[in-house]
């Protein structure tokens, strides 16, 4: 894509469209793609989405299973019980974020605070936890 707006940029009504660097992907999509590639550029971008929003909803109902409700509530049931919390947790998780989506615009610089923090912190977290599974002594 970049390719093609160096070498021929967009002029006249639809190059006031294109200040917004969301809006250059829908843009190629519908006037540069055949509509076969359009639709298959549309798809791997719903199924991109819809992974990572999978992804991000059953790490959180994970690690709340594991780390809360497994650990303080209830660490003497079965594996069974646990499975069965977790999809509960799930559910509670999607609907949960269901409901706040619609707030998340109102958020703002503290959404994007939020994000900066947790990317800035992500290393350092997955870095505790590999020396944590490759350590020998294990609850340590």
């Amino acid at each position: 894509m970049a390719s093609v707006y160096q070498t021929s940029p967009p002029t006249g009504r639809v190059a006031g469209t294109l200040h917004n660097p969301d809006a250059v992907v829908p843009h190629y999509a519908a006037n540069m793609l055949p509509h076969g590639l359009a639709g298959f550029l549309v798809a791997s971008v719903f199924a991109g989405t819809m992974s990572t929003i999978s992804t991000s909803i059953n790490s959180l109902a994970t690690s709340t299973v594991m780390d809360i409700y497994q650990r303080l509530i209830r660490s003497n049931q079965s594996e069974q019980h646990h499975t069965r919390a977790s999809r509960w947790a799930t559910t509670l998780s999607g609907a949960l974020a269901t409901v706040g989506a619609p707030y998340v615009s109102r958020l703002g610089k503290l959404m994007l605070a939020f994000t900066t923090i947790q990317s800035l912190m992500g290393g350092i977290i997955l870095g505790n936890r590999n020396l944590h599974l490759s350590s020998n002594s294990p609850g340590k």
